[in-house]
Order: structure tokens, then C-alpha cells, then sequence
């Protein structure tokens, strides 16, 4: 059987730029938006001298192609190692696991920008219009469900996806939304945070993802700021973070409950969202709490350097018409 032959970049690439050019392709997935009031529309000639979002977007995206064809290609010429079977995943990663899949990332021709087109199952990434993350100091309002977390210690075993250090919990307890229960099955971290505030990142945001026997899903986001000390209640878990490739370490008791900000009445920002990695899944239940716990300057670095990306954070996403309520969490 002979090798399968490998496109020529530059030829395929110079090729979609005069498809491009020509007007050729899919038409851009979303709308120019209208200008705002007492705004005028730039001058034609401008327009015509400097390329438009649009057209950057779908050279980006052109080139994010190419990219993902030379790699799939390459990975078709080269025989598959034998006996290579996959370790198994264990249930609870197996029960809200999003990083499987084609090969994505945070940064170059995979990254976010890109998402929508490196599988037909991402195409939400691009067309959704409830992503997340958001940010979180616009679109107060609406009306809130309390929260109750009934989070319990139980075995856990730690793991690197790949994209991110995470917690498999086998008995977490559940997050209590309204009348509605969520088991807790997982937790991981995002460096720095996903959401912002006004703008502003956090250091560090933690993920808390719970799931119910409908497949539905709901996260609590933590948000971390750097303190004097180490957070006692993630030593055993720094000390010894697996990279990429390690094989997994079972814990014999983790406490989830002990990484909830601890004041006297919690809040919660509440908005519909979705998962914030391929396939970008929407119909999740967010609740960003208003509150930090705090992590060491180590501790925080510990967490990055264990990824084989320097930063493992998506861009904030557009809040459209959506709304953030505020709920009481006990």
C-alpha cells in the first residue's frame, strides 16, 4: 500500500487566498454588526485599501485548514505503533471528559480562532451564540437560582488531559440548583482564569463540572489570586503534578469543599454558557463565584508548567443578549 501523498502547502495555501480573493468559499458565519448611533461607516476606498475582519478571519481559517491537513496526512504515512491501546479513562472522567478528539489547542493554526473547522463536531465553537467564557462585570440582571453545594471527601485520582491538570472525583456529592441535583465528577484548572472581571484575569480559575443522569451539565468556576502562603488543601496535589504523558495518581481522599472561598454569605454569577474546550457544548449552567481563594506564586507556576502550553485560557466570548444574575450560594 503506498503512502499517501502529502498536499503541497504553500500551492493549496496560495490557492484558498485566490478562492478567497475571487469570493470563492462559504460565506462569513456571522454578520458585519450595524454601527451604533452617531457612528459613520468607514470610507469605501479605505475598505478597499486594508483587509476586512471578515477576510482575515477566513484567511486564518484557510491556513488553520491547511495546517490540519498536513498533520492528518503525516499521520497516514506513519504506521501506527502495535499494541498501542489507550489506557482506560476512569468513570468519572469518562462521564464529562471533553478532551478527546481531534488535536486542538490554545495558540497557532489549532487555536481558538480556529476551532469551528478543525472537526465538524466543533462547529458550535464558531456558530454558538451562548459561549463562554464571559465577562462577568456586564449584563447583571435576571432572575437567580440558589445553589447548595453537598460536596463530600472521596477517592480521586489526578490526571493530565493534555490541556489541563484535572481531578477525577468517584464520590464528590452534588451541587444542589433550584430543585434540580448535579453530582460532582471532576474538577481542573485553567491558567490563567477564563472569566474576568471588568476585564481583568485572575492568576488562576478551577472548574468544578457536574453532570446528571440526563447529561446535563453544570460548573462551578473558582476564581484564584495569588497569596503570601500555599494553599494547604492543594499541597498534596502540587507537590506532584503529572505532565503530559504521566500516568495517573490515585489520591485516597480528596475534600473538594475545602477549595470554596470561605465567607460568611457566598455569591454566585449565574449565566446559560457552555463548555469553554472543543466541542464547546452549550446548555451549561455557570455559576462564577464571587469570592477567591488564594494559591501561592509556586503553586500557581506548578500548574502551568505542567502543560505542554504556557497558557491554557480561551478568549472571553460575546455575552450577546444573555444576562448574569446573581444568586445567594450556601
Amino acid at each position: 500500500m503506498h503512502a499517501p501523498r502529502r498536499l503541497a502547502p504553500l500551492a493549496l495555501v496560495g490557492l484558498s487566498l485566490a478562492l478567497v480573493a475571487c469570493g470563492g468559499g462559504s460565506e462569513p458565519k456571522a454578520a458585519a454588526e450595524e454601527p451604533a448611533a452617531g457612528e459613520t461607516t468607514a470610507p469605501k476606498a479605505k475598505a478597499k485599501a486594508e483587509p476586512s475582519a471578515a477576510l482575515e478571519k477566513r484567511v486564518r481559517k484557510l491556513e488553520a485548514r491547511v495546517s490540519a491537513l498536513e498533520e492528518a496526512h503525516a499521520a497516514m504515512a506513519e504506521p501506527a505503533p502495535e499494541h498501542a491501546a489507550a489506557p482506560a479513562a476512569s468513570e468519572p472522567a469518562k462521564a464529562a471528559a471533553h478532551d478527546d478528539g481531534p488535536h486542538w489547542t490554545y495558540d497557532g493554526a489549532a487555536g481558538p480562532a480556529a476551532w469551528d473547522d478543525l472537526d465538524p463536531t466543533f462547529a458550535t465553537c464558531g456558530t454558538g451564540r451562548a459561549q463562554s467564557p464571559i465577562d462577568l462585570g456586564a449584563g447583571i440582571g435576571g432572575e437567580a437560582t440558589p445553589l447548595a453545594f453537598r460536596w463530600t471527601s472521596g477517592p480521586a485520582t489526578l490526571r493530565n488531559t493534555g490541556h489541563s491538570v484535572q481531578v477525577d472525583l468517584a464520590a464528590g456529592g452534588e451541587l444542589v440548583l433550584g430543585d434540580a441535583a448535579y453530582p460532582l465528577v471532576q474538577f481542573h484548572a485553567h491558567t490563567p482564569s477564563e472569566h474576568t472581571w471588568r476585564g481583568e484575569r485572575y492568576p488562576l480559575e478551577l472548574h468544578f463540572v457536574h453532570k446528571d443522569a440526563k447529561g446535563r451539565l453544570a460548573v462551578v468556576g473558582v476564581l484564584v489570586e495569588e497569596g503570601p502562603a500555599a494553599n494547604g488543601a492543594l499541597a498534596a496535589l502540587v507537590g506532584d503534578l503529572p505532565h503530559a504523558d504521566a500516568p495517573d495518581r490515585a489520591l485516597a481522599a480528596f475534600d473538594p469543599r475545602a477549595l470554596l472561598p470561605t465567607a460568611l454569605v457566598r455569591t454566585a454569577y449565574q449565566y446559560a454558557g457552555s463548555l469553554t474546550t472543543p466541542p464547546c457544548t452549550e446548555g451549561v449552567r455557570w455559576n462564577v463565584l464571587n469570592g477567591t481563594v488564594t494559591m501561592s506564586a509556586e503553586q500557581i507556576a506548578a500548574f502551568a508548567d505542567a502543560l505542554p502550553e504556557p497558557e491554557n485560557a480561551r478568549p472571553v466570548q460575546r455575552l450577546g443578549g444573555r444576562e448574569v444574575a446573581v444568586a445567594v450560594a450556601g
